[in-house]
């Protein structure tokens, strides 16, 4: 480790030769590209005329997990991404905070212990709806250092410095965080299942531009609809990227998103609307980017074992780095043909106390 910081030397696995990168959805039976909307200072979206069926998110209860949602910067190596604060005030996101991530990558755990034994590496969060250097533009801004992570399943954790009396913002509670085998306790097909996630997209760049002109000559349908990238991904705003849930792709056990969102949006969460009987968020997962020219983003859900392991740990202690979650599988998932179940046990809307659904 140099006085700049840890040198991340090295091939990680599964390496390809571009930068990991998002994709834009066409909604074929709208006409449209799939939008993101920015937020309002106050955290108020207003849904397109042609995606009324997210109306619902104008509510009090999404504009909570709406303020939850920050962007993480790395000032030292000039890369920022999305994640959400969660109960107990840790900082949710995927792993692509590092100069891996430049060369579609995944670190090894040897990079990531490098960064979490340096306690003053320059991570920090804002949650300000516009926000293009980091701190410099939030007085509001948390100091945060990588506490934990699970690389089977690209996720990463980070906590408060608490200097200068920071602490994070609202946060989701631990309740509203459906892991990946409780996934189909709560829906019985997800499948077609109408999404929204919350992020920050980054400038628009070349590998922006080659992907449009492949997608729109390898789609006919969108000839023609080339996006304003401004209007429809508002770069370094907070937005919400809305859309539906296409598949599950049961090799990767990843989630397969009919949304636009591009480089920047990494570590956004995603949910869902409970469907009985007032539709409060789930957070069911996080924005990890495509694979190739695909024309749909990827999400991974969440491990089994994540919320016990915020009960059962905590960052005033020192730990080893990894998780130690084991991988998500599907493969062996039972997909239930039926309606939908009620969840085991009662859950409280966040800002509603007493307020079941």
């Amino acid at each position: 480790m140099t006085r700049e910081g840890p040198i991340v030397q090295g091939h990680s696995p599964r390496s390809h030769a571009s930068a990991t990168r998002g994709s834009l959805s066409f909604d074929f039976s709208k006409g449209v590209w799939t939008p993101c909307m920015k937020t309002s200072p106050k955290g108020l979206v207003t849904p397109p005329s042609a995606f009324p069926e997210f109306e619902y998110l104008r509510g009090d209860i999404f504009r909570h997990f709406i303020d939850c949602t920050g962007k993480l910067t790395n000032e030292r190596e000039g890369i920022s991404q999305s994640g959400f604060w969660v109960e107990g005030g840790y900082f949710v996101t995927s792993l692509h905070f590092g100069p891996w991530i430049c060369h579609g990558e995944r670190p090894t755990q040897d990079m990531l212990e490098t960064y979490r034994k340096s306690q003053d590496y320059g991570f920090n969060v804002s949650r300000i709806n516009h926000n293009i250097t980091g701190r410099r533009e939030d007085d509001e801004y948390v100091d945060v250092v990588l506490w934990t992570w699970n690389l089977d399943n690209d996720l990463a954790l980070f906590y408060p410095t608490v200097r200068n009396g920071q602490s994070p913002p609202s946060m989701i509670p631990s309740r509203c965080l459906v892991e990946a085998d409780d996934l189909f306790h709560y829906f019985d097909r997800v499948n077609g299942t109408s999404m929204y996630a919350v992020g920050y997209n980054n400038s628009p760049d070349r590998d922006l531009g080659d992907y449009l002109r492949k997608y729109i000559t390898d789609s006919p349908a969108a000839n023609g609809a080339v996006p304003d990238y401004d209007t429809l991904l508002w770069p370094h705003f907070k937005s919400v990227a809305v859309g539906t849930i296409h598949d599950l792709d049961f090799l990767h056990s990843e989630l397969l998103l009919n949304c636009s969102a591009w480089k920047g949006f990494f570590g956004g969460l995603i949910a869902i609307r409970y469907p009985q009987p007032d539709g409060a968020p789930l957070v069911i997962g996080q924005v990890v980017g495509a694979r190739g020219d695909e024309r749909f983003n990827r999400g991974r859900l969440l491990p089994t074992g994540f919320r016990d392991f915020f009960k059962n740990n905590n960052f005033h202690k020192e730990r080893p780095g990894e998780m130690g979650l084991g991988r998500i599988n599907l493969s062996g998932a039972h997909i239930p043909q039926g309606i939908v179940r009620p969840p085991r046990r009662p859950m409280m809307q966040p800002g509603l106390p007493g307020a079941h659904w």
